[in-house]
């Protein structure tokens, strides 16, 4: 990715800061993200959250890596990377709670993120 493209991106932190200080919130009130990271070969549940009825969570591969991480909603589909993000792709899901996405990742230490408003 080129660096003038990367300064344009914000992590989940830096775009929640911004848009408290502009006063955008969305549709909702707040929001959760972070970023994580999986051993590859096996596919991994994301934390214990709440999406609210009517809304989505959303999964993305981090701008900064260089495989796929690949999600699904069972462990085997993720395994079968039934589902591949490349860097800065991005996949929304309807689900009660972000537990029920299962992430895998092609390379060792690279990253996804996630973002639901509460």
């Amino acid at each position: 990715m080129p660096d003038e493209d990367r300064a344009k991106w914000l992590s989940p932190y830096d775009f929640k800061r911004l848009s408290q200080e502009l006063g955008i919130q969305g549709n909702r009130d707040a929001w959760t993200g972070d970023e994580f990271t999986v051993t590859p070969g096996t596919a991994e549940q994301l934390p214990d959250v709440d999406v609210p009825d009517g809304f989505e969570a959303v999964v993305r591969g981090h701008p900064d890596n260089t495989g796929f991480i690949y999600i699904g909603t069972t462990q085997a589909q993720a395994q079968a990377h039934t589902i591949p993000l490349g860097p800065d792709d991005s996949y929304s899901l309807r689900v009660s709670n972000l537990n029920l996405i299962w992430c895998d990742i092609q390379v060792a230490g690279e990253k996804g993120i996630y973002t639901v408003e509460q």
